[in-house]
């Protein structure tokens, strides 16, 4: 030790020597070589905490002596380098609150489990279409005898539930009418869910049947804003108005589900009975789903089994429609959150690339922060220290770093997801169940426990065996880092670079899948349009009366000031609502199960509909004012689409088709109009138009007010509902998009993952052109006496920035061809999500290839502009 510390002073005075040789006073020289070097005592005192505990001493008093005095250790050399520190746990911090907020929506919408008891055992049910079929439907409704059949044949099943919605207006009783959603369901239902009430009691057997009761269970949500959440709301009756019930249906209030449930769906306001009668055999209609619950015992691989063969026997028993339909289950919780499970874990996937370059950067840091240590080191060594002892050392300050940033990554990750439920816009499932909560706090934890190890192992082993003789030879202006070690470092930033081309190519195609959904030609003109959505119930209008509410309501719209048009459709453009369905064209062979032929989407639509959209005739005629009377010839429009799948090699004009065959209910054909991309951006599907009025009665009674006005379409809002409100006080708007809303609304997924990965690809960049800095910055300055005798010999400016930009450049692009390579298989991934553009499209990698080479110059050229200023007499200074 004494011997340590005559070596200490000796170097002390050397460098001493040196300092002042460069024009400092002796005091300023102390200081600068007790800085260079580290203070002695505080290293004789740190280093007295360094050495092996007494064996005499109780181990776990030892232990706990050990670890206070590596977290003050810690603090203090953090403490000495505050830039370093600050720029440790901001990298930290961004990667683990990166990864913090994005799992608390795995978490949450994937991980949280379904808030029913036993929720493991809950599946799905529903029939698909198979193409040998005639149709091309992998999902479908459930059909009465389809629900009976398998509730008589299943051994698997403890109990399962039919379940429907629809909307309906709430009238008598309860102030103004109010369009809500309703559940009807089997009495099972509540008894699957094992969801008991608030108060009263749910649906029982009694109530169901083909004629059900008259009662409702009521929301929670519903209770409260309606009824002030009174329990007399108990035998009270309220009025609904349905599109399909030529009666009223006052229903009496029988029970109150507790706050938070909603099924099948967040937004439905109550449940009633649903009308299922055994004796109804036509296998084929189908209107609703089906939920179960697994016997004790029954796993899902074991009922998803036998339902297979089941299937088997149906398509036996029932040729004419088993024939490549039936029935296929799934768990409950992988049908609630549906295509949202690849999305998330595709982020999540990007994310965890940010946190590895993070922890990359790091890793850096401290490497090169070690480089600085090594004399601290060997001196720690040389007075006892133990290699484990220093690595233990070298530990706790990465896991210091890594508490800090945690903490204020879990406040990043607060923030975030507050940011990402604000940008989701109705595109996450289970929204309700996202939160920081202790599965993301746990899952942080461990972020921060590995990100130790990531980034603080190596640094650690490699400085944790110092060389005292080497160290302290190597204290001089000469010294150079050790090849070994500057290899690493750049192997670290190549990785970077090529983590940062695998996220900045997956956003890239993104952003061009993106702009080609957003400069789609939607088939219409979409500026300044309202959609106002109206549901009649049948008890209250006849056909006749929905004729005439509907004429005036649209001819008083008319009239209104800044109103250019109105119409009548049965469901707006993009807003996807599920109204496919099958139809014969005259002459041809149905296909197998049924008397249909084809499958397309039905628009039912008013006078001048086509002229107010600006929807394009391609031949033929447009539907006239005659046409859209009840009475007389039948007459349709089709889009483009389906003359080319129908009729490819004919004209369509003047064939007939039919919705109803089995009536004789045909339809000619007049005239083909240009596609208009009714389910989403992108998304074509054959469609047929026919006047609104010649619908069938239920579909009569509900449809679209569609309004272009010159100026704000919702302002036209207001006057709308006053209009409602003079023609029937009791009827309401069931609901109003603007298409500025329903656009946003359709390309809200692809624009939440294109965000997201956009954000991430950035913080890659920086990330790496922050790597590639640092390494060329640090390279620059452990080789300052090589560019001053380079500068000495005659070397220009140019030349010294060509070379340390030339090393730079060649980190790049090793790392820029890996990460290409890398990405070419991986982005394959982006498939699904991707609209008018390859996965491997060559445009995308070439720009972002040059942009990242772009960068690269720039994190270059700043550290080789300062190494051009090196004044060679200064470098090559001795003493």
């Amino acid at each position: 030790e004494s011997e340590a510390r005559d070596e200490i002073r000796f170097h002390l005075e050397m460098r001493a020597q040196e300092f002042e040789g460069e024009g400092m006073s002796p005091e300023e020289a102390r200081t600068a070589a007790r800085e260079a070097i580290g203070d002695v005592d505080e290293i004789m005192s740190e280093c007295e905490s360094a050495r092996e505990p007494d064996t005499g001493r109780e181990g776990g008093v030892g232990f706990m002596e050990r670890i206070v005095s590596d977290v003050r250790h810690a603090v203090r050399s953090l403490r000495k380098y505050p830039g370093f520190t600050l720029v440790t746990i901001l990298t930290l911090a961004i990667g683990i609150g990166a990864n913090s907020a994005i799992f608390s929506v795995v978490s949450g919408v994937l991980l949280q489990p379904l808030p029913y008891d036993e929720p493991e055992n809950l599946v799905y049910i529903n029939t698909y279409f198979l193409p040998e079929s005639g149709y091309d439907f992998p999902e479908y409704a459930v059909g009465s005898p389809e629900y009976f059949d398998y509730q008589n044949q299943n051994r698997s099943m403890e109990e399962i539930a039919a379940v429907s919605t629809e909307p309906i207006t709430i009238t008598a009783g309860l102030g103004d009418p109010e369009v809500i959603r309703a559940g009807w369901v089997s009495p099972s239902m509540f008894t699957v869910l094992r969801t008991p009430p608030l108060i009263g009691r749910t649906l029982i057997a009694a109530d169901g049947g083909a004629e059900p009761a008259h009662v409702v269970v009521l929301s929670y949500d519903f209770w409260q804003r309606r009824f002030g959440g009174e329990e007399g709301v108990l035998g009270q009756v309220i009025d609904m108005g349905m599109e399909v019930s030529e009666d009223p249906v006052p229903a009496e209030v029988v029970g109150v589900m507790p706050e938070g449930f909603g099924f099948p769906d967040p937004g439905i306001q109550l449940w009633g009975p649903l009308p299922l009668d055994p004796a109804r055999t036509w296998r084929g209609g189908h209107w609703f789903t089906m939920i179960g619950r697994l016997a004790q015992g029954v796993s899902f691989e074991r009922a998803d089994a036998e339902m297979k063969e089941m299937m088997v026997e149906w398509a036996e028993v029932y040729p004419d429609h088993h024939v490549g339909h039936g029935l296929f289950m799934r768990p409950l919780l992988n049908h609630m959150v549906k295509d949202v499970r690849s999305a998330l874990l595709l982020l999540l996937g990007a994310v965890g690339f940010v946190m590895l370059i993070a922890c990359a950067n790091v890793a850096n840091l401290l490497l090169a922060r070690g480089e600085e240590r090594r004399r601290d080191m060997a001196v720690r060594s040389a007075l006892g220290a133990g290699r484990g002892r220093l690595f233990q050392q070298f530990l706790t300050e990465s896991l210091l770093l890594a508490i800090v940033g945690g903490a204020l990554g879990l406040v990043l990750a607060w923030v975030g997801v507050d940011a990402l439920l604000a940008l989701e816009a109705g595109t996450i499932p289970r929204v309700q169940e996202i939160g920081l909560d202790g599965r993301v706090l746990t899952f942080t934890t461990g972020v921060v426990l590995l990100a130790t190890l990531v980034f603080g192992l190596w640094p650690a082993l490699r400085e944790a065996a110092p060389n005292l003789a080497s160290a302290f030879k190597d204290s001089g202006r000469w010294t150079t880092a050790g090849k070994g070690q500057m290899r690493l470092r750049k192997l670290i930033v190549v990785s970077e670079i090529a983590l940062s081309i695998l996220l900045v190519v997956g956003a890239g195609l993104m952003v061009r899948s993106f702009q080609n959904l957003l400069g789609e030609d939607p088939g219409f003109r979409d500026e300044n349009l309202i959609f106002a959505r109206f549901s009649l119930p049948a008890a209250e209008y006849e056909p006749e009366a929905v004729v005439i509410f509907f004429d005036r309501l649209v001819e008083e719209t008319r009239a209104l000031p800044g109103v250019l048009g109105a119409s009548l459709i049965s469901r707006p453009p993009l807003l996807w609502e599920d109204q496919r369905g099958r139809f014969h064209i005259e002459g041809r062979e149905p296909a197998a199960g049924g008397p249909m032929c084809c499958v397309g989407t039905r628009v039912g639509v008013g006078e001048d509909l086509f002229q107010l959209l600006g929807i394009e005739l391609v031949r033929g005629r447009l539907l006239e004012a005659t046409d859209h009377r009840p009475e007389g010839p039948a007459f349709a429009v089709i889009d483009e689409e389906a003359a080319r799948q129908y009729w490819p090699d004919e004209d369509p004009i003047g064939k007939r088709v039919s919705w109803n065959p089995a009536e004789s209910e045909y339809e000619t054909i007049v005239g083909v109009v240009r596609n208009v991309t009714f389910d989403g951006p992108g998304k074509i599907f054959p469609t047929l138009y026919n006047p609104k009025q010649r619908e069938p009665h239920f579909a009569v009674r509900s449809g679209y007010l569609v309004v272009r006005t010159s100026g704000d379409a919702g302002d036209a809002l207001g006057p709308i509902r006053g209009i409602v409100r003079e023609l029937d006080p009791s009827q309401a708007v069931a609901s109003a998009y603007t298409m500025e809303e329903i656009k946003a609304s359709a390309v809200a997924r692809p624009r939440f993952i294109l965000s997201l990965l956009g954000v991430f690809a950035a913080v890659a960049l920086l990330l790496g052109a922050i790597g590639i800095y640092g390494v060329m910055s640090h390279g620059v300055a452990q080789r300052v006496d090589e560019i001053g005798i380079r500068r000495a010999l005659g070397a220009e400016g140019k030349e010294v920035v060509h070379m340390v930009v030339r090393q730079g450049m060649e980190l790049t692009g090793l790392g820029i061809a890996i990460g290409l390579v890398a990405a070419f298989f991986a982005t394959r991934l982006l498939a699904a999500f991707l609209h008018e553009v390859s996965a491997t499209d060559p445009w995308t990698f070439g720009m972002v290839a040059l942009a990242v080479v772009a960068i690269a110059l720039l994190a270059s050229w700043l550290p080789a502009r300062r190494a051009s200023r090196i004044d060679p007499m200064e470098a090559l200074r001795v003493e």
